[in-house]
């Protein structure tokens, strides 16, 4: 705790969906708990190294968080990192709701253009992440990796225990396949959007010959019917 009072925050939050004992905590993975705080009176997330992890330090994702935001200022991609050492990271807290909550349930009440703006921002910052050369490692399934910032649903990727540099990162052909082809609702999603597998394999293929710009507007226009 003294470390963390080094660091200005004045106070742990335990709130969140996962419990710990008698806790609750904002998330728990294999290296890493995820905590509220409080930050000169501002809300924060604490990303804290477990002492049993399988790693020895968070710099990496700090890193790769970093190199994501600076890279795209005028995009939010990530949340903002306040500060970091080897065992912890300290970023801006979002309110929002996660994919897989959004795919559950949000999509069966807001109208198209909603799911549309919120489901083409997603694909299209897959593909921002992919033109820098990092691979989120976890988006085939991001249960968790993805978060919808209320009230107008901009999609954040969040965790990046996983991440790697890559040549041909698989962002966007893994979240396109995550959400009209894995999840449950994905019948639901192809049937707003007229489509069918073999029309999104066939977006991925050509997708994954040029990974362009142009080639990515042109699949979201096709998706979106922008």
């Amino acid at each position: 705790m003294e470390a963390l009072l080094e660091k200005g925050i004045r106070a742990i939050i335990l709130d969140g969906k996962v419990q710990i004992g008698r806790y609750y905590v904002m998330g728990k993975g294999t290296n890493s708990i995820v905590l509220k705080g409080l930050y000169k009176d501002n809300i924060i997330v604490i990303k804290l190294l477990r002492l049993d992890a399988s790693r020895n330090s968070l710099s990496f994702e700090a890193e790769v968080l970093k190199k994501i935001y600076n890279s795209y200022l005028h995009h939010k991609l990530v949340p903002e990192i306040i500060d970091h050492t080897e065992w912890m990271i300290i970023l801006e807290y979002l309110d929002g709701v996660s994919i897989f909550d959004f795919l559950n349930d949000d999509i069966f009440y807001l109208d198209k253009a909603e799911i549309s703006r919120a489901l083409y921002l997603t694909l299209y910052k897959a593909f921002l992440l992919d033109k820098i050369y990092i691979d989120h490692g976890e988006l085939s399934r991001p249960k968790s990796h993805i978060l919808y910032v209320e009230p107008d649903y901009d999609p954040v990727f969040i965790d990046f225990e996983s991440a790697r540099y890559k040549e041909s990162p698989k962002n966007f052909s893994s979240i396109i396949q995550a959400i009209f082809v894995r999840h449950p609702s994905s019948e639901y999603l192809r049937d707003i959007y007229n489509l069918n597998l073999e029309k999104i394999r066939r977006y991925i293929y050509i997708y994954n010959k040029s990974r362009s710009e142009e080639t990515v507007n042109y699949i979201l226009t096709k998706i979106f019917n922008l």
